[in-house]
């Protein structure tokens, strides 16, 4: 019996810069491979959902857990049950479950990018948190490069959450270009066309007044030059 071996997506890399935080936002430390799995046609993801969604959480952590000692490859388990410890402010197994996640899933731009709104939701740690949603978006952007190479690979899924932090960010930073292509990058993966609350979008301007730096502004460009067409 021939086992399948999933492809690994290679990573679309340029070389390092002077400024260390930068180079940081662009270092992938793991591996991404091709995942054909869609949550939405598993029952067992279904019923995670469903049960989280309705505050029975403690049946949801279950339902996650032994999904994830059945998948233990797949990135939902772990998601969710980030999701999950986060309703419980269990603060410390949210990290740990997502760190887990990106040790053992084959894709892991889903991870990357809660880890990254965690970052900025739970700590208001803005640089923290362009770093993982940065990952994020280099995955991503590299999957669909491949995916562009090799047509056999299933449909690519996308996250559009660290391309729409980041468009605010670049707002606020004066980069319209960058906001643009962000911007126009969400957008087409989220059809609802969503947008932060005033109050929402107001603390991420001050955040960025308090916390942005020429580093992150150089994050925002590269993203944008090497890998946002």
């Amino acid at each position: 019996m021939k086992l399948f071996k999933p492809k690994l997506i290679k990573i679309k890399t340029f070389p390092e810069t002077d400024d260390d935080y930068v180079d940081q936002c662009f270092k992938i430390e793991f591996q991404e491979f091709e995942e054909n799995r869609d949550w939405f046609d598993m029952p067992e993801a279904k019923a995670v959902t469903e049960s989280g969604n309705t505050g029975k959480i403690e049946e949801a952590l279950i339902l996650a857990k032994t999904m994830q000692n059945r998948h233990p490859d797949f990135w939902f388990p772990y998601f969710w049950r980030a999701i999950l410890y986060s309703k419980k402010r269990n603060y410390k197994d949210v990290w740990k479950v997502l760190l887990e996640g990106l040790e053992l899933s084959k894709s892991k731009f889903d991870l990357c990018a809660k880890l990254g709104n965690l970052e900025w939701e739970l700590a208001e740690d803005l640089p923290e948190a362009i770093k993982w949603w940065a990952k994020s978006i280099v995955i991503q952007i590299s999957a669909k490069e491949f995916l562009n190479r090799d047509p056999s690979m299933a449909r690519l899924r996308w996250n559009d959450s660290p391309f729409f932090y980041l468009s605010y960010v670049a707002e606020q930073l004066g980069l319209s270009r960058p906001f643009w292509k962000l911007r126009g990058y969400a957008d087409q993966i989220n059809i609802d066309k969503h947008c932060f609350i005033p109050e929402e979008a107001e603390k991420l301007y001050a955040a960025v007044h308090n916390q942005g730096t020429v580093s992150i502004g150089k994050v925002i460009e590269l993203l944008s030059e090497k890998y946002l067409s």
